[in-house]
């Protein structure tokens, strides 16, 4: 899952915690611009990657590719 920090009715954080209820193990990568949200606090919440905006495409793409690679593996 890809989702950003700052949605209009549910924090990224938030919505993770939901899929780990669902899903525990589901690989989350989580992106912010503009919270105040701590790398730590993030994962915490279960998330797998977390990236500040602006991201490159080859950055996002690499940790796509290493997200797919543990989670398959």
């Amino acid at each position: 899952v890809i989702t950003d920090q700052m949605m209009p009715k549910l924090l990224g954080t938030e919505l993770c915690k939901k899929i780990q209820k669902i899903k525990p193990g589901m690989p989350v990568i989580l992106m912010t611009g503009y919270s105040n949200q701590s790398e730590k606090e993030a994962e915490a919440c279960g998330v797998t990657h977390f990236l500040r905006k602006p991201v490159s495409v080859e950055t996002l793409s690499q940790i796509i590719a290493k997200t797919l690679n543990l989670y398959y593996s």
